[in-house]
């Protein structure tokens, strides 16, 4: 497949040739005023070898949802451990998210926030934001640019990051070849 901006895709995918159907919309945000959100209860905090199970049972299901490839969840997770965090009230993990390795590039280092996922029984408190926010915190002492992309079909999550003050950047697409 090709996953680019949407006229740089659909470019590639006619040079290429055959027939070529959307699998996925996403949005690229960029982090210009980082907007600290609303206090909820809990606080967040770094993923531990005892979180695995957890964290890779809710990655698959956030891989379920988001209708994205279930490969190698574990090894994924495992890997990133370092860099995924929890937001836990009252000891109980309710959120988690996480940041690709910074990226250094001639303008300064990049961080993207993702993936976050909050299971259904617990969204609706704010704690899919706290947890975005606590990533994001982390981050910012490091990094020049924080971006992240969203599904584009997904108000909720849009809402959220752009309370954060992300910015909507472009249109990403992924378009896969038709057999």
């Amino acid at each position: 497949g090709v996953v680019a901006p949407l006229g740089v895709a659909e470019v590639v995918a006619a040079a290429i040739g055959g027939v070529w159907t959307t699998s996925m919309r996403e949005r690229l945000l960029v982090l210009h005023d980082y907007l600290r959100p609303s206090p909820v209860p809990g606080a967040g905090r770094g993923a531990q070898d005892g979180d695995l199970d957890l964290l890779v049972a809710w990655h698959r299901a956030f891989v379920g949802e988001a209708g994205l490839t279930d490969h190698g969840v574990e090894e994924a997770i495992r890997r990133n451990l370092p860099r995924l965090w929890l937001w836990e009230v009252d000891g109980v993990p309710v959120s988690y998210a996480g940041h690709a390795p910074v990226v250094p590039t001639p303008s300064g280092d990049v961080g993207r926030v993702g993936p976050v996922y909050t299971p259904p029984e617990h969204r609706n408190h704010g704690y899919g934001t706290a947890i975005t926010a606590h990533v994001v915190e982390a981050l910012l002492p490091t990094t020049s640019t924080v971006m992240l992309y969203t599904d584009d079909a997904n108000p909720t999550s849009n809402h959220v990051y752009e309370n954060l003050g992300f910015v909507h950047e472009d249109d990403m697409v992924e378009l896969s070849p038709t057999d």
